[in-house]
């Protein structure tokens, strides 16, 4: 099944959107967990709390980018493939859960101009 082409209102909300993340997003790793730094505000989440992992790509004007949402029971975070930090966080979730990693890269596979969103993983199945 082919998803629509994202409409070009959606694909500029989706390009100021993202414009407003050029700085001041970050991943910093630690044994338990990470912090998800958005300019000022702070969102610590432990590896073990984490109930779900969805990933997609949004299109915008002139691109098409990977995110990650991650959720635990108190937060959620969505994490762009841009922010400072990101690809160390990759490596760091395919080594948690090397399951969701045939997901994931059929994400990658996705058509230019095609949004999708996906569950990789939930902890309850």
């Amino acid at each position: 099944m082919t998803a629509p082409r994202t409409s070009l209102w959606q694909r500029l909300v989706n390009t100021w959107r993202h414009n407003q993340r050029k700085r001041g997003y970050a991943i910093d790793l630690a044994e338990s967990g990470f912090v998800f730094r958005e300019r000022e505000r702070h969102t610590e989440m432990r590896w073990e709390h984490v109930s779900r992992i969805d990933a997609g790509v949004r299109n915008c004007v002139s691109m098409d980018f990977l995110y990650v949402q991650i959720f635990t029971h108190q937060a959620t975070v969505y994490i762009e493939e841009l922010d400072d930090g990101f690809r160390q966080f990759e490596i760091t979730l395919f080594e948690r859960w090397p399951q969701i990693k045939p997901g994931w890269e059929a994400l990658l596979k996705v058509p230019p101009g095609e949004a999708r969103h996906e569950t990789l993983w939930r902890s309850d199945g």
